[in-house]
C-alpha cells in the first residue's frame, strides 16, 4: 500500500508541513517519488514517521534524529549505539509520564478542593 501526503498526515495526525519537511529533511529514507515527482509513502516510510514522531516528543533535536536514521541505514553494526539512543530516549518517555501523572494528580486534588468550598 501506498500513501500520499495528505494521506499520511491523516493516519498519522501530524501536518501535511510536518510530513514534507521530515521527507525533505531525509528524515525517511524509504520515500519515493512517482512519474510526477509526488512523494509517494509505503508502510516502512509509516515506521519511519512513527520513531521519529516520537523521538521528536521527547525533545530529540532534527538533527539529532538525522544522526539516528543515518545510523539506521547504515546497518547492524550500528546496533549497540542506537539502542543506547533508545534506552536513553525510553528513560525520557517514562520520566515524562511520571511528570504527566503528577500533574494530573494535583489538578484533581485541587478539583476536589475546590468542590468542597
Amino acid at each position: 500500500m501506498s500513501y500520499s501526503v495528505k494521506e499520511i498526515s491523516e493516519k498519522l495526525d501530524i501536518s501535511p508541513h510536518t510530513v514534507r519537511y521530515y521527507s525533505d529533511k531525509g528524515l525517511i529514507p524509504t520515500v519515493q517519488r512517482d512519474e510526477h515527482g509526488r512523494r509517494v509513502f509505503t508502510e516502512e516510510c509509516v515506521g519511519w514517521f512513527e520513531t521519529i514522531h516520537c523521538l521528536r516528543a521527547c525533545g530529540m533535536s532534527i538533527n539529532d534524529v538525522k544522526a539516528y536514521v543515518d545510523l539506521c541505514r547504515r546497518g547492524v553494526s550500528t546496533a549497540p549505539e542506537r539502542l543506547h539512543i533508545i534506552e536513553y530516549y525510553a528513560h525520557v518517555a517514562r520520566q515524562q509520564l511520571l511528570d504527566v501523572q503528577r500533574r494530573i494528580l494535583i489538578l484533581w486534588t485541587e478539583k476536589l478542593r475546590t468542590t468542597k468550598i
